[in-house]
């Protein structure tokens, strides 16, 4: 498993360098992703998923909850590193910064937690293998402006998600919530978090 994972991470960077380096706006790395979690995607089963959702509900809603205080505390302490990934005003931008985040929501979940954090807790206890498929997880964020502590702090998280609720759906809802809440909240609650700070400083 640990070969697997090591090609898998070295190929899905390479993708990710001819996407930057070309300027393909995710076209081969979403194309790799669907190649790697295709056979996954096709074992799933939708009813399941829905059951395992509202039978792991309070999950999901702490979930979001522990994640949007991480996003913000984290951006708060290193400045905003999503600054980049704010809304736009060019339109076509937003929606095609929309239709990554949901697509990444999808095949990164069905993939880091699904097949690879599944395989990994048949073979390993939970502690080595959320570490590892975190560690994987941020490397492959190396090239992106949230950089590798956030994106290993948000594998932690969705992994131990995932190891406790077993739902894919879940970690996708959650993943996606969190990719929409920088998008199009995130620099709003840090302008006023910032100036409340300043006007307590002040007083």
């Amino acid at each position: 498993m640990y070969k697997k994972l090591f090609i898998f991470t070295i190929g899905y960077l390479i993708f990710i360098y001819i996407d930057m380096e070309f300027k393909f706006n995710s076209f081969f790395v979403m194309l790799f992703l669907f190649v790697f979690s295709f056979k996954t995607i096709t074992n799933l089963s939708f009813n399941e998923e829905i059951k395992l959702f509202k039978f792991n509900l309070i999950y999901f809603v702490m979930s979001i909850l522990i994640m949007t205080t991480i996003v913000v505390c984290y951006n708060l302490i290193f400045g905003n590193i999503f600054e980049d990934y704010s809304l736009k005003t060019n339109i076509q931008t937003n929606i095609h910064n929309i239709i990554l985040i949901v697509l990444f929501s999808f095949f990164e979940e069905i993939l880091f937690r699904k097949y690879i954090l599944e395989n990994l807790l048949e073979h390993k206890n939970k502690f080595k293998s959320i570490i590892n498929v975190s560690i994987c997880f941020a490397l492959v964020h190396f090239f992106s402006n949230t950089g590798i502590l956030y994106a290993f702090l948000l594998s932690i998280l969705l992994s131990y998600s995932f190891y406790k609720t077993k739902s894919v759906l879940i970690n996708i809802l959650s993943h996606l919530y969190i990719n929409l809440f920088v998008l199009f909240f995130l620099d709003e609650i840090l302008n006023f978090l910032n100036r409340l700070f300043k006007l307590s400083y002040v007083s």
